[in-house]
């Protein structure tokens, strides 16, 4: 994979399997901040997040990236909001942010065959990649890991 014309490690650290829980939100002001204080006052560290409200409608959804899943949907289905979905879902950890990175290396995604239907990044600049091809995903990084890595 070239970027730029020269060859790069694409990241310095570990490609990481996480949880990704997708939860159901009122689309007013407040409900936001309701789901991460429930997570904060239970000791969870939010590793990463994304809002997509439903334009036209009164519900979105949030995307919270954490290290316990399973504690994270039980937290947030105790104070009574619906968690939609918890995924494992791909960490880049340490990705450059250099131009074209992002690009060279959706596109070995691509030539996998891996179709990504979640991207988003997370804190420290770190990159969510959420796939219904796991398996197919995974031999995509261990492949770009042996090349770069």
């Amino acid at each position: 994979m070239a970027v730029g014309g020269h060859h790069w490690a694409l990241w310095n650290s570990e490609v990481l399997i996480v949880k990704d829980l997708s939860v159901s939100l009122a689309d007013r002001p407040g409900t936001g901040a309701k789901v991460t204080q429930v997570l904060a006052d239970a000791g969870m560290n939010i590793e990463g997040v994304c809002y997509f409200p439903h334009r036209g409608q009164t519900w979105g959804v949030v995307h919270v990236l954490l290290d316990d899943g399973e504690k994270g949907r039980d937290v947030i289905e105790a104070t009574g909001f619906e968690v939609r979905e918890v995924r494992d879902v791909i960490l880049v950890d340490g990705l450059m942010d250099r131009p074209g990175v992002l690009a060279a290396l959706l596109e070995d995604f691509a030539d996998h065959g891996v179709n990504i239907d979640l991207l988003y990044m997370a804190s420290k600049s770190r990159l969510v990649i959420g796939t219904e091809q796991m398996h197919e995903a995974r031999e995509g990084v261990r492949t770009i890991e042996a090349t770069f890595g």
